[in-house]
């Protein structure tokens, strides 16, 4: 069974465990996500808005897919797994601002 927590706790855990970079991107699609919880964008567009190597975007997202944080929908589509969040991630109520 995944742990219920709460969203900052959540997201301060993961931060906190990464360099610079690989934190950048993952702020960057937290601050990017859709009512859904999803995250549309390449590896080519988060590199280049953040200046970021593409072997470091594509880690990060491998990383984030190992760690079950996020499901890979289809190709430049991923959706946060938002079961390890309390609360749901809606216009009116979202995870992440």
């Amino acid at each position: 069974m995944i742990k219920k927590i709460n969203c900052e706790e959540f997201v301060l855990n993961i931060l906190g465990t990464l360099d610079g970079k690989r934190a950048r991107i993952i702020e960057y699609v937290l601050h990017n996500l859709t009512e859904n919880c999803e995250f549309i964008g390449t590896y080519d567009q988060i590199a280049k808005e953040l200046r970021a190597s593409k072997p470091t975007v594509v880690n990060t997202f491998k990383k984030l897919r190992e760690n079950n944080v996020l499901v890979r929908l289809k190709n430049g589509r991923y959706r946060v797994k938002s079961d390890l969040f309390n609360n749901s991630c809606t216009n009116s109520n979202r995870c992440i601002n």
